[in-house]
């Protein structure tokens, strides 16, 4: 289930608006005003977070070159943070020249839908259902020019009905069919105290 995406800038419903966006805290509170940020949308089948890095065409010592077999890209890795402790790195105006070594990344569960992008209309969902994002901070010297994430997906749905065969390993066939057979009965189980107890208290 272990799979990599490339994201590039205004690409697949990428927010780049002069590289500031606003994403708000568990409180709803805005944390992110004058930093400079790129919000990824994530695939539809994003599970879990792996790694991610990005890719950029300039940073405090490096800038790309137009001249044929120069490097035009660097890939610096994404440094994973909480939401809760973005503001620890957000720029501030009396921290305008602050240095990033490492973009910081932080994970949005779900948000508002984008567009969908048409020729990706099987991966990316659209705007009328949720989505997770990833937001990557960068400081005043990098130039992002997108990301590339790794994550576990999500297996698709699988179905005897349509013939849809299911993605994961034949050695996983036991658990889950152990694991079906346990949920089932504990469903069971409770159901069926929950019968009796209304039976007594009637």
């Amino acid at each position: 289930m272990l799979t990599t995406v490339e994201i590039k800038i205004d690409d697949h419903g990428v927010d780049a608006q002069d590289y500031t966006t606003s994403i708000q805290d568990e409180n709803g509170v805005s944390i992110v005003d004058t930093a400079r940020s790129v919000v990824y949308k994530l695939p539809a089948n994003y599970y879990m977070y792996v790694r991610s890095v990005s890719q950029v065409s300039s940073t405090y010592n490096f800038k790309g070159s137009n001249t044929e077999g120069f490097n035009k890209i660097r890939v610096i890795p994404n440094q994973l943070v909480s939401q809760s402790d973005i503001w620890k790195i957000v720029e501030t105006p009396y921290d305008s020249l602050r240095i990033l070594r490492y973009p910081a990344a932080a994970i949005t569960p779900f948000t508002d839908g984008f567009k969908k992008a048409t020729e990706f209309e099987d991966v990316y969902v659209d705007d009328t259902e949720k989505y997770p994002t990833l937001t990557v901070l960068y400081d005043q010297y990098t130039t992002p020019e997108g990301v590339k994430v790794t994550y576990y997906k999500q297996p698709a749905k699988f179905s005897l009905m349509t013939s849809v065969a299911c993605e994961l390993p034949i050695d996983a066939f036991e658990e889950l069919v152990s694991g079906a057979v346990d949920l089932y009965v504990q469903y069971a189980a409770g159901a069926e105290a929950r019968r009796k107890q209304m039976l007594k208290e009637q």
